[in-house]
């Protein structure tokens, strides 16, 4: 087994998750994460699983409606079931 990697990540919540798919789309083919448990075993799988739309400023109202889109194309991205 290879132990030398690129990138290593301490946790498989969404960020540690997000943070694997961005090196991963960069180019980064040799990334490792850590997780104690399974994939979102923390809070990030606790969560309620909602996306808000409403808030102070525009800036975020936008943020929160292109993170949908995103997430919309993910699974064809992927090709792996989402359940989004």
């Amino acid at each position: 087994m290879n132990r030398a990697f690129d990138a290593v990540i301490i946790g498989g919540g969404i960020l540690g998750i997000a943070t694997a798919y961005e090196l991963a789309r960069a180019g980064m083919k040799n990334v490792c994460v850590l997780e104690r448990h399974y994939l979102a075993s923390g809070s990030t799988g606790r969560c309620g699983g909602g996306f808000r739309q409403q808030w102070s400023t525009e800036a975020n109202t936008h943020l929160a409606m292109d993170s949908v889109k995103r997430l919309e194309g993910l699974e064809e991205e992927l090709g792996y079931r989402t359940e989004f």
